[in-house]
């Protein structure tokens, strides 16, 4: 039942185009492929002008557990699903509980009032119309890319100064919608690459997420991809090689 459900439910939100086309995860059409694609054509596009490029890899800590699920009802109802549909979802996400097991010791039950059960096909799905807000939070000629729960932010311009700044409100704004939402970005476990063709070190105030600052480093790993800040890919092909040695 959950599968056909989910079924209906994706066939509606595609031929509908609700879900952005930013979203590559877990859709027809769409994936890995897709994602470098377009990314590679910013990336190429802004070395080719000389520019620099912030890229930033934003971390939504336990993003399936934080999934507000009224959010999604309200969502789901807003692009017109409703009727038997919405009311199987809505069943689906209440009522559930859990409790923690150490060897023969069992806790208390808990009731879950926030997320979605992982390692269910219908809760992708709602994850997805969770996430799609995000595109909202982005305004102007600022790139984001978006896999699963993974956030992609590049913006490009002809200065440092002008790309951290850019960038700089970009993730504020992200950090708004995510916190409206209930969910919550990990400055610590999100990383920013500043690209430049002359790989020149850039300087200047740091990029944060309320106050804490977004790790800068020399190369950023996206979707199990390095990226230097050269677009060398000299870093990927020395790592992938290192792997097959030890094989």
């Amino acid at each position: 039942m959950e599968r056909m459900v989910n079924r209906r439910i994706k066939q509606y939100l595609e031929a509908n185009e609700l879900l952005d086309p930013r979203q590559h995860a877990f859709r027809q059409g769409f994936g890995t492929s897709t994602y470098f694609a377009e990314l590679s054509n910013v990336l190429q596009e802004a070395s080719d002008q000389g520019h620099h490029a912030e890229v930033i890899s934003l971390d939504i800590s336990k993003a399936f557990n934080r999934t507000w699920t009224p959010f999604v009802l309200r969502q789901l109802e807003n692009w017109g699903i409703g009727g038997h549909t919405l009311h199987f979802v809505r069943n689906f996400l209440s009522g559930r509980s859990f409790r923690v097991v150490v060897g023969n010791t069992k806790s208390s039950s808990f009731a879950e009032e926030t997320g979605v059960p992982q390692g269910s096909v219908l809760a992708v799905t709602l994850f997805l119309v969770a996430m799609n807000g995000v595109f909202d939070a982005i305004q102007g000629n600022i790139h984001i890319f978006v896999y699963a729960d993974d956030i992609l932010i590049v913006v490009v311009g002809p200065t440092p100064t002008m790309t951290r700044i850019r960038a700089q409100a970009a993730v504020k704004r992200v950090a708004k919608w995510a916190s409206d939402i209930g969910f919550q970005l990990s400055a610590s476990k999100s990383v920013r690459c500043h690209i430049c063709p002359l790989g020149h070190k850039i300087k200047g105030p740091p990029i944060t997420i309320e106050g804490q600052v977004i790790p800068l480093r020399k190369s950023i790993r996206i979707l199990g991809v390095l990226l230097d800040r050269t677009l060398s890919f000299r870093q990927h092909f020395d790592a992938v090689k290192a792997a097959c040695r030890t094989r």
